[in-house]
């Protein structure tokens, strides 16, 4: 019966598999045996197939291999079998080869088509004493092993005195024997030849069986499943966008998550929902597949009605019940306008902050009350940026409010599509940790920026299966910045999403956050100082300027310039000299010569393009002046270190935290010589002379220059005397 479905088989891809290019049909091929049913050899093995070609001009190669892997390609058997015999089999000496389990892959080939290469559907397993023990492992075979509860492990065994026992061990790949017990003592005598895997408190993931064979006569034979069993502890999402900070749309979101899956089968559906419980919304998406890397799905809001909306996906693998996950924040549906930064923060008792930034420039009006019919209203000054401070409001009352920008010639109304915007406030004041954080905001060109928008909120680890684990875990505190630029924040006061008090912990981060419209272009550089930390904890702080535009000034001739990348940026020195028609060429440090090279020339010839890393500097040949507008990615962190070789060194001032040397530190070359000693002097662009002089020689204790502030977007050469890091402070 085999022999004949397997004939119908060959039938079927003969008629299927013509050659239309060569007129020639391509010939098949089927390995019958070994099959992994009793296939024991010790000196010979009787390899069988069935094949076709209608021409009888092809040839048969042989081969065992470890693995029923594609690319496995294997050892040689032998070659050029005849297609024409009409045996269909080949006697294989085995006393040779080394005692294992191999797969037999076949080759069949006629000179015309490509060659057809196909796998035994079993292995043969060949020992090298008959009468020593063995074992053949039959599942898991890594077809459909999937569970979640209990595996059923099957084999077969043979020992001439029945005094052999089997132990089972786990392992995560199939290769070392090194994996991890299941049981041991099984009797080779039992005719019960499988065992049932108790998987419920095994971490989820891929694992190879292998089984050891011992009479305690011979070695014991070991021998791995032919495929994995794949435990599966269900599949998990977390929703990462929105998340309620400065999710307002008109007519599309882009809907991200994270999500797993042990086999990757799962299928993920999308919602809208007016809360954030009851998993009773309205279906957005379905059947989105949890294998692919997109992660993401564009809704399209323009049928919407406006309001706030929860997202909320559903995962399922068919095995595990369906998990739901809830967005940590709402999205806004608005198509009346384009506001952007909706915020309400510094929520009290008593009081709130409305801040928004609209597309227009105008004054901005808040009206607001207990009931749709508003009737309180405050307004503020001229801008894009809005900052207005509610206040006598009631303990534990819902406010309804709209926004509305007054320009000049137009005004821009916000309602939330009719259905007014609306806050909570907090039934007591919260008795928060007491932390302090005070700072500055500058420009590129190191000048303070006023009456800027400042955030503050925490985040804190919640799902430890997820890449970026954090949620944000309160309400928002906000200030705006003075004329010198400077601002402070007292956590004193933050509430969590429900309105008590929040008691900071070991792991959470506290985020400091710019956000505007009007200085959208401005080369923002933020610093903070922590003044007051009463809870006993290091909390790591993380500085945003949330992916405002910093403009890039390059002067005619070469420019020694730091670009403010981190791992989120893809800078290359192609994309940068796209960038602008003035930028002629560009050359790197090559530290294994000690010398900067051009790397990319537009006017002559591409020789390579390199990546631009945060530590490192480039210069810039322009054939006039001009400007490169950068997006910078939202996340700053602290300053890193500079590596610094042996000889001379290009050092670059940049804009951002994330650079080694920023116009806030106020750096001068004094001190930046100070700070290691094996620096030995500095040289520092003169714009007047247009060139590199010397300023500073720490050997000789000679002062050649002024111990000026260094410029951001400027630079210096330093001499080292050996390699060392330098670590900029605060």
């Amino acid at each position: 019966m085999r022999t004949l479905l397997s004939l119908v088989a060959v039938l079927t891809i003969w008629l299927c598999c013509w050659n239309p290019v060569s007129g020639n049909a391509i010939p098949a091929l089927t390995i019958l045996d070994p099959d992994g049913i009793n296939d024991i050899a010790y000196d010979s093995y009787t390899i069988k197939w069935i094949d076709d070609d209608p021409d009888n001009l092809a040839q048969i190669n042989l081969f065992y291999t470890l693995t029923k892997d594609a690319g496995d390609m294997g050892t040689p058997i032998i070659f050029a079998l005849s297609e024409e015999s009409t045996e269909d089999s080949y006697v294989w000496r085995t006393d040779s080869i080394t005692p294992g389990n191999y797969y037999i892959r076949g080759e069949i080939l006629d000179g015309v088509n490509p060659v057809v290469s196909v796998k035994s559907p079993g292995r043969l397993t060949i020992v090298d004493d008959p009468s020593a023990p063995f074992i053949i492992l039959h599942e898991p075979d890594g077809s459909n092993d999937v569970t979640k509860d209990t595996f059923r492990i099957s084999w077969s065994d043979f020992d001439a005195d029945s005094d052999a026992t089997i132990s089972l061990f786990m392992d995560s790949d199939a290769e070392g024997f090194n994996g991890v017990s299941i049981i041991s003592g099984i009797s080779e005598n039992s005719e019960i030849n499988y065992h049932d895997w108790n998987v419920s408190t095994i971490p989820s993931g891929p694992y190879w069986i292998y089984a050891v064979i011992d009479d305690g006569l011979h070695i014991p034979r070991r021998i791995y499943s032919p495929g994995p069993v794949n435990v599966n502890g269900g599949p998990s999402i977390t929703i990462t966008s929105p998340d309620g900070i400065d999710d307002w749309v008109s007519d599309s979101l882009t809907i991200t998550w994270q999500d797993s899956d042990p086999d990757s089968d799962a299928s993920i559906s999308l919602f809208y929902d007016t809360d954030n419980t009851g998993n009773d919304g309205i279906p957005i998406a379905s059947g989105i597949s949890e294998d692919s890397t997109a992660d993401s799905h564009i809704w399209n809001t323009s049928l919407v009605p406006g309001g706030k909306y929860w997202i909320y996906a559903t995962i399922s693998d068919g095995l595990n019940p369906a998990v739901t996950a809830y967005s940590s924040g709402p999205v806004i549906v608005d198509r009346r306008g384009s506001t952007r930064y909706l915020r309400v923060s510094n929520l009290t008792t008593a009081s709130a902050t409305i801040t928004w930034s609209g597309e227009i420039r105008g004054q901005g009006r808040v009206e607001y009350g207990t009931t749709n019919s508003l009737g309180t209203s405050l307004i503020d000054g001229p801008g894009q940026d809005h900052f207005i401070s509610l206040s006598s409001l009631l303990p534990a009352t819902t406010y309804f409010f709209r926004i509305s920008t007054i320009g000049d010639s137009s005004t821009e109304i916000h309602d939330n599509g009719g259905q007014l915007f609306r806050f909570t406030t907090l039934s007591e004041l919260p008795q928060s940790s007491n932390n302090a954080f005070s700072g500055q905001v500058r420009n590129a060109l190191s000048a303070p920026i006023a009456s800027l928008p400042i955030f503050l909120w925490v985040e804190r680890d919640t799902s430890a299966d997820s890449p970026d684990p954090y949620t944000r875990v309160s309400n928002l505190l906000s200030t705006i910045t003075s004329q010198t630029g400077d601002f402070s924040l007292n956590t004193v006061t933050l509430s969590t999403l429900q309105g008590s008090s929040l008691t900071l912990t070991e792991g959470d981060r506290i985020i400091i956050s710019a956000r505007s419209a009007e200085q959208g272009q401005a080369s923002l550089s933020l610093s903070y100082s922590n003044s007051l930390v009463t809870t006993g904890l290091n909390l790591p702080v993380t500085l945003s300027d949330d992916n405002l535009t910093m403009n890039l000034q390059i002067r005619k001739g070469f420019n020694m310039v730091s670009i403010p990348a981190t791992g989120a940026a893809t800078l290359d020195s192609v994309w940068l000299l796209s960038k602008s028609d003035k930028l002629i060429a560009a050359y790197k440090f090559d530290r294994s010569s000690q010398t900067y090279q051009s790397c990319f020339r537009l006017n002559d010839s591409f020789l390579g393009s390199f990546a631009l890393n945060p530590d490192e500097s480039i210069f810039l040949r322009a054939s006039e002046a001009t400007v490169i507008p950068i997006q910078v990615p939202g996340r700053i962190s602290r300053p890193r270190s500079i590596k610094i070789v042996k000889g001379y060194n290009l050092i670059a001032l940049s804009w951002s935290e994330d650079i080694p040397l920023n116009p806030s530190t106020a750096y001068d070359t004094f001190r930046l010589m100070n700070e290691d000693a094996r620096l030995q002097a500095s040289y520092i662009w003169s714009a007047a002379l247009g060139k590199y002089i010397m300023t500073l020689r720490l050997d000789s204790q000679t002062l050649l220059g002024e111990t000026t502030p260094l410029e951001a977007g400027g630079g210096l050469f330093i001499k080292s005397a050996s390699e060392t890091l330098l670590t900029p402070l605060r």
